[in-house]
């Protein structure tokens, strides 16, 4: 769906104003959409509250106003709406015509609450996965995703995980091995089939 990977640039937008401003949450954002854009407003409003799940703009109201297309001619110099569809000058009905605005994408304002002074709890393991994987689901707007999806998603988080565990006991298996809770000739089959470099005396 190219309206959540839109909404998901939108939110590290929000969450970029956020903490220029202090850091408050993100009550409502108000975007102004061309209907030249690309996008389409009903996708945006389904795929906002999968995008914002677990940031700062969570739970908040996206408010979308439609931009009108507006050209400027270059024979009689007037600028007038347009039809999307029909792109004249409204003055002297000429085609030679430059758009102004009518395909524009834009964050318009943003409404944040106070900051609270207790900083917010860091958000958990679960809760982080939980979000890719609606993102993931939501992906995949006509259907299912295709099956063995279990099997994917172990392999997408096995390989980081051993991976970042070697790198925090510094290339020791062993050490790995018993943070991992494997064995150490398991631990040592999965680095080799997932290819994974092992360096002793990481930084």
């Amino acid at each position: 769906m190219h309206e959540l990977a839109v909404c998901q640039a939108l939110v590290q937008q929000l969450e970029a104003v956020s903490a220029a401003n202090g850091g408050g949450r993100v009550e409502l954002a108000r975007l102004r959409v061309g209907p030249l854009s690309g996008v389409e407003a009903a996708l945006l409003r389904h795929a906002f509250p999968l995008a914002s799940a677990g940031s700062i703009a969570e739970g908040a109201e996206l408010v979308i106003e439609t931009a009108s297309v507006v050209v400027h001619c270059s024979e009689c110099g007037a600028r007038t709406d347009a039809a999307p569809n029909r792109m004249l000058c409204g003055a002297c009905n000429s085609f030679r015509v430059r758009m102004v605005s009518g395909d524009e994408m834009m964050l318009e304002s943003v409404e944040l609450s106070a900051a609270t002074a207790a900083p917010a709890e860091p958000e958990s393991m679960a809760q982080s996965v939980e979000r890719h994987l609606r993102a993931y689901f939501a992906s995949h707007k006509d259907g299912l995703p295709a099956s063995g999806v279990y099997d994917r998603v172990i392999a997408e988080v096995e390989r980081p995980l051993i991976r970042l565990t070697l790198a925090a006991t510094r290339g020791n298996q062993i050490k790995a091995a018993a943070v991992l809770g494997l064995n150490r000739n398991t631990l040592r089959k999965k680095i080799r089939e997932l290819e994974i470099p092992v360096v002793r005396g990481l930084g």
